[in-house]
């Protein structure tokens, strides 16, 4: 039975400050243009879309930038809360622009997210100095914040409800020649974009591409709805390139998108086949928990009349 999307992925901004090893962002070709963010009316009417359709869901400010460097990104947890009140928004921010614009600006912006409405920031240390600094930042600061979590099991990528708040704060540093264990973070080729320079950086973050494509599922597109900053639909989060666009927010609602455009895509997936790019390339270990998925296309009048 079709099955509406558990998060929806908003790319805020494209760009970022840091050039991590493991990112795929150092190999796209508008790596070093400037940030191009996402517009209040896209933002606004992507809300409105979802807000018949999905009365719970988890809503991620993340993808291909950093999304702190949106100077109107307070502004649209506001509108995000208004709109749907019953979702769950997530931030997951590199910490890199508290270095560059200060220890308190960048206090001030993540205790007013979760004031506006946000109710889980994923702070990204990746350096260990930066993250013992940000753990004395934020421990024990915040009394409206349920939960404060350094690094353990903590998985944010579940919803929970619009009132539970967490802090979380991870470190994907490398220690002693091996990358450290985050529990919640596996490194992964992103759909093929990210791809390492040498032999050490391979050995450190496990970063391979497949000889040929993997004969395995992938749930993410049964799952997940991620739109990139000008509205763009891709196949799944980790179609950094735009390989396969799945629609556009300009061009259709989200209910045509989630229910018709990527049909073609969760056949070949339903039958182990990633031959289509990016999947193709794709290391993503992304094919858990098949079951619900397996029974997509029984009902073909659920899925024409966008009922999940």
């Amino acid at each position: 039975m079709a099955h509406k999307p558990y998060a929806i992925k908003l790319e805020l901004v494209r760009g970022c400050t840091a050039r991590c090893p493991f990112c795929a962002l150092r190999h796209m070709p508008w790596v070093d243009e400037e940030y191009r963010y996402m517009s209040i009316d896209t933002f606004t009417h992507i809300m409105l879309d979802l807000q018949n359709w999905l009365p719970k869901f988890r809503l991620e400010f993340a993808n291909r930038g950093e999304p702190t460097l949106h100077p109107d990104l307070l502004e649209m947890t506001r509108i995000a809360r208004k709109i749907n009140p019953k979702c769950q928004i997530l931030l997951t921010s590199n910490t890199d622009l508290m270095v560059k614009n200060g220890e308190e600006w960048y206090y001030q912006t993540i205790k007013n997210f979760y004031e506006i409405g946000g109710n889980i920031a994923l702070l990204d240390c990746y350096v260990p100095n930066r993250y013992q600094k940000v753990m004395e930042l934020f421990n024990g600061k915040f009394s409206f914040v349920e939960q404060f979590f350094g690094e353990n099991e903590f998985n944010p990528y579940h919803y929970r409800n619009e009132k539970f708040k967490a802090l979380c704060i991870k470190d994907a540093a490398v220690y002693e020649g091996a990358a450290k264990e985050n529990k919640i973070l596996y490194y992964h080729n992103q759909g093929g974009n990210a791809h390492l320079d040498n032999e050490a950086q391979q050995k450190i973050w496990t970063i391979e591409q497949p000889k040929e494509p993997l004969q395995k599922m992938c749930v993410r597109p049964f799952r997940e709805l991620t739109i990139h900053y000008d509205g763009t639909v891709p196949v799944c989060c980790d179609d950094w390139s735009e390989q396969q666009i799945i629609g556009k927010t300009s061009e259709g609602s989200l209910i045509e998108i989630w229910y018709s455009n990527f049909n073609e895509q969760r056949k070949r997936l339903l039958s182990k086949d990633r031959t289509a790019m990016p999947c193709n390339k794709c290391s993503v270990g992304a094919g858990n928990r098949v079951g619900l998925e397996m029974n997509w296309f029984e009902n073909k009048q659920e899925i024409s009349n966008g009922i999940g």
